[in-house]
C-alpha cells in the first residue's frame, strides 16, 4: 500500500477514483478494509 498525502486535485481526484468502487461493497476482505479505513482518514 502506498500512501501520500492529498496536496493537489489530481491527488484527490486520484484517492476517490480509489476508493469510490469500495462504498458500493458490503463487505470488504479485510485488505480492502484497512486501504478504505486509511483512506478516508
Amino acid at each position: 500500500m502506498n500512501i501520500k498525502p492529498i496536496r493537489t486535485e489530481q491527488d484527490y481526484q486520484n484517492a476517490l477514483k480509489a476508493i469510490e468502487p469500495l462504498f458500493d461493497k458490503e463487505v470488504l476482505p479485510p485488505e480492502e478494509e484497512d486501504f478504505f479505513e486509511v483512506m478516508l482518514t
